[in-house]
């Protein structure tokens, strides 16, 4: 499953686009879509606060990810 979240406000983000644009890839490179991938788009305060929390580190970088395995 892929699942696309805008949670700020500044920048428009074409959310379903960009949804319809991964999956349209996925199938070109023939990619099975097992688990989940979500993308988040966050404002910079978000960002450094979850730089902070999990990787100790200040500032605002421009991903963040996170292994589930």
């Amino acid at each position: 499953m892929l699942r696309l979240v805008n949670r700020q406000r500044r920048d428009r983000v074409p959310v379903a686009w960009l949804s319809r644009v991964a999956r349209c890839v996925a199938r070109r490179l023939k990619v099975a879509l097992r688990g989940e991938l979500v993308v988040t788009f966050i404002d910079h305060r978000t960002m450094q606060r979850l730089n902070w929390r999990f990787l100790r580190h200040r500032g605002v970088t421009d991903v963040l990810t996170f292994r589930y395995s």
